[in-house]
């Protein structure tokens, strides 16, 4: 199996574990059964999920409260607010994308930001991501593509937010490999001491 790193209209790069002898190659496409095997792990241990995870997950279906038999709504807690918060919001920030981060920073369980295509989503998602560092949180972004979650690496990056990207390098783009968990850890002032106790185990 491999994974295609580059490739361009004459030719195609693609990154494997272990070298193959010979001088040509034929390619075929396949699907990638990690990602598939992964998100049917996930999805079992959701549903049989109890404590918070299990808590958001029948909010987000609609399931009944198992304690009361009632349906419990997300939360949604103005206190979350702060004035230092409307202070520090990106300048060129519409007043729909204010709202929908203020929406979202207010949430205790779940919020949506949703509309059309150019209305500034994304937009909205980066400020919401910066404010939620500002006051100290640590977020996780997930994007259902390597593109979207570049997408969005690139403009936290420009914001000058601390990222790192997980996931398979060569799936990044290339000027945001730098970004990368791989990099990272390559880049690490510590690794020069580990290669060092690796030359010595040798």
């Amino acid at each position: 199996n491999g994974v295609v790193s580059a490739r361009n209209y004459r030719s195609i790069q693609v990154a494997v574990d272990h070298w193959m002898s010979g001088d040509r190659f034929d390619l075929d496409l396949a699907g990638d059964e990690v990602s598939r095997n992964r998100e049917r792990a996930a999805l079992q241990v959701v549903s049989n999920a109890r404590g918070r995870l299990g808590e958001l997950r029948n909010i987000i279906l609609g399931d009944l409260d198992p304690t009361n038999f009632k349906r419990r709504q997300p939360r949604f807690l103005e206190s979350r607010l702060s004035s230092a918060t409307e202070e520090r919001f990106s300048h060129g920030l519409n007043e729909s994308q204010r709202e929908a981060i203020r929406f979202a920073l207010s949430a205790e369980d779940i919020a949506v930001i949703h509309g059309p295509p150019g209305t500034g989503k994304t937009t909205s998602v980066v400020e919401f991501i910066c404010q939620a560092v500002a006051r100290g949180e640590k977020v996780l972004a997930c994007a259902p593509s390597n593109t979207a979650v570049d997408n969005l690496l690139e403009r936290l990056a420009a914001a000058d937010q601390r990222v790192v990207r997980v996931g398979h390098p060569a799936r990044v783009k290339e000027v945001l490999r730098e970004h990368t968990l791989d990099a990272l850890v390559a880049n690490h002032d510590n690794m020069r001491l580990m290669r060092e106790l690796l030359r010595n185990a040798e």
